[in-house]
């Protein structure tokens, strides 16, 4: 019998920015790029909890502990790792008496397809054919307005409570994680995010910025950019995938 491939993730390009902010002392954001495993991940501490920075450096010190795996099992040992994460975290928030947590989203490709694991409101997107799309879904107080019907997506970033979040790692007794399949084209670009982004740039201004970039790089750099011009009042972290050849 055939042994399953460990490392099919040959066909990605990848761009990554990771900047403090102009507002934090502390980037308490913090990601995994890992093709060897097919894992990408971004993980943002809760802003305002102590010791942030030591959630999403657990999050994402976990997920590089990880060994090589089969597709079949890559999403699974993705939660496993997750779980062990929640908790090292509630630990640490035992031990000081203070809520620790973080968001986490995680992209596992395998094969043709891959599979979104998620946390909180750091998002996952899908640009194709110049078509933006979320693939991820918030959870925080403001979208759960939203899906009640109480206020307009286009409100949501100035109400009061837009940064509140209902679901983070390390922050209830049990960790609830969401996730999502989907099937890869050739071409699709992705991109893995900290609010720290999307708090200062519309959709609208995100896909603009990545269909008008002649690369990865490029277009890493109008994002970065754009956040600081606007005074990248929170962390920005940023992953870019683009699938050469699914």
């Amino acid at each position: 019998m055939e042994t399953p491939a460990l490392n099919a993730c040959t066909g990605w390009e990848t761009a990554i920015r990771c900047h403090p902010g102009l507002q934090r002392e502390v980037n308490e954001d913090a990601y995994i790029a890992r093709p060897d495993l097919c894992l990408w991940a971004v993980a943002d501490g809760m802003g305002g909890h102590a010791r942030g920075d030591y959630a999403s450096r657990s999050i994402v010190e976990a997920l590089d502990a990880l060994p090589a795996t089969p597709e079949p099992d890559r999403a699974e040992r993705v939660i496993a790792a997750l779980q062990a994460a929640h908790h090292r975290i509630q630990e640490k928030s035992r031990e000081i008496h203070e809520p620790v947590g973080s968001t986490v989203v995680a992209f596992v490709a395998m094969g043709g397809a891959a599979e979104a694991l998620w946390v909180g409101d750091s998002r996952l997107y899908r640009l194709r054919e110049g078509v933006l799309e979320q693939l991820s879904h918030d959870h925080s107080m403001v979208q759960e307005w939203i899906d009640q019907g109480m206020v307009r997506p286009e409100e949501a970033e100035q109400l009061p409570n837009a940064n509140v979040i209902t679901r983070a790692v390390g922050m209830d007794e049990s960790l609830q994680i969401d996730r999502r399949r989907f099937e890869i084209a050739s071409g699709d670009l992705f991109l893995l995010c900290s609010d720290g982004l999307t708090r200062e740039l519309a959709d609208e201004e995100l896909a603009a910025m990545l269909s008008g970039s002649p690369s990865l790089e490029s277009a890493a750099d109008r994002l970065l950019e754009a956040v600081l011009a606007r005074g990248a009042h929170d962390n920005v972290t940023l992953i870019l995938l683009r699938c050469c050849d699914p």
